[in-house]
């Protein structure tokens, strides 16, 4: 279903408060391996660096991408997609889907309606002047354009897509039979129709992205015009493919500093821990993931590479907390259904307070004619809170940074932080 309400516009934006941009003396020696890079203290830089103070309508948003010049798209946990230009008061709501139905439980001779159990995601966006692909927690893929919205593909345990004219990529599973994934982990698919295209196989048979689909560790992006970029996170590896899906270059994560793979298991109720806010926190704290990837066009490519870091975050102060709704910690309320002990335990996660911890993340370069040659700039972007995720876009050199909290799974999702600001390649990469 499209609706496009319309709202009074006005102006708002704020200073920076939120996350902290530290300078290339900052020490190399917590992490390993990336001394010999960054020995000329040269690395890619992010500079003039903005708070964009986005609008409660907006504030629980899930992913951005840039739409125009000063105007983002946004998915919005629970609402849809919404459009908002900097300055604006409210966003502009450009999609919803319906609610998803109602579960229903027969006990005796009674039926009962489970009607609130999550709400949809909109949890990854990819747009083109074709179209807005997103993805849903319930429905796997869809896009939206002039002539409304359609079922893209229905993949499942989706971890990331792009978008470049009539083609969508993703990273995610497609069923086989009830008791197996298909053979690839990442797709492509075309506007057109036909279904999915297999891209990458998956080297688990799926295993790994299922387990760990709550850690988000997959990123999926063109980098060129003729050149897509696979992170699957879950499985080893970093891979580059043509527009028809031939594989150019296989690297590793360690390229790009950063680590890759999923070794849970699962728990006592055939779930994998990390649905768990506080499990998954923990299980990230010590890795090196890659969080974002974004491009210029112009051949620089930047890694945003997450970690825990040591100490306390000094760019966040207790009073800047927000909680959705109401400013204060709350309860999802419960359905009338049959509740499990999973459902109860994911309940609970949304009422408490985030896992605290300082996180930071560098900064990794590379230019799109030498993938093996990166170099790294420590710590541009910091947050306290040890469940905090970034997502980014780039139009040009201006990037839009959106820090959120949490797993895109119903209310544990705080406000999120928006920001503007501009991605610099190292000294003597412009020339």
């Amino acid at each position: 279903m499209l609706r496009q309400p319309s709202w009074e516009s006005g102006s708002r934006r704020s200073d920076l408060p939120a996350i902290v941009v530290l300078c290339a003396a900052t020490a190399l020696a917590a992490v390993p391996g990336t001394l010999g890079a960054q020995e000329s203290g040269n690395g890619p830089r992010l500079e003039r660096l903005e708070r964009l103070d986005l609008p409660d309508d907006i504030a629980r948003a899930s992913d951005v991408r840039w739409l125009e010049d000063d105007e983002f798209l946004l998915g919005v946990i629970g609402r849809g997609l919404y459009s908002w230009s900097i300055g604006d008061e409210a966003g502009q709501l450009r999609v919803a889907l319906e609610e998803p139905k109602a579960e229903t439980f027969q006990i005796g001779d009674r039926t009962v309606v489970d009607s609130n159990r999550y709400e949809r995601d909109y949890g990854q966006l990819a747009v083109s002047p074709d179209g807005m692909a997103f993805t849903d927690l319930f429905s796997g893929i869809h896009l939206a354009t002039e002539d409304g919205v359609d079922s893209l593909a229905d993949l499942k345990h989706l971890g990331d897509l792009d978008r470049r004219g009539a083609l969508t990529a993703a990273v995610g599973l497609v069923r086989k039979d009830d008791d197996a994934w298909g053979p690839y982990a990442a797709w492509l698919i075309e506007d057109a129709g036909g279904g999915p295209r297999g891209l990458l196989p998956t080297r688990d048979g799926g295993h790994g992205l299922e387990l760990c689909g709550d850690a988000e560790l997959s990123v999926i992006r063109f980098i060129a015009a003729d050149r897509l970029l696979v992170i699957p996170g879950a499985e080893a590896g970093v891979f580059v493919y043509d527009r028809e899906g031939a594989l150019q270059h296989s690297l590793d994560a360690e390229t790009f500093f950063a680590e890759d793979g999923c070794d849970v298991e699962v728990n006592q109720w055939g779930r994998s821990p990390l649905s768990d806010a506080y499990a998954r926190a923990d299980w990230l704290g010590p890795r090196r993931i890659i969080d974002e990837v974004v491009a210029d066009g112009e051949g620089n490519v930047y890694f945003f590479v997450r970690y825990a870091a040591d100490g306390p975050a000094e760019a966040l102060a207790a009073s800047d907390r927000k909680w959705l709704p109401g400013g204060v910690p709350f309860l999802v309320g419960f359905g009338a259904g049959v509740l499990n002990q999973q459902l109860i335990r994911d309940r609970v996660v949304a009422s408490v307070p985030p896992p605290s911890g300082r996180v930071c993340w560098d900064l990794v370069h590379i230019h799109v004619d030498d993938l093996r040659t990166a170099t790294m700039q420590p710590c541009v972007v910091e947050s306290e809170f040890a469940d905090t995720r970034l997502r980014a876009d780039l139009r040009g050199d201006r990037a839009v940074l959106l820090l959120r909290g949490g797993a895109l799974r119903g209310g544990d999702v705080r406000s999120g932080k928006a920001f503007e600001a501009r991605l610099r390649p190292p000294v003597g990469a412009e020339d």
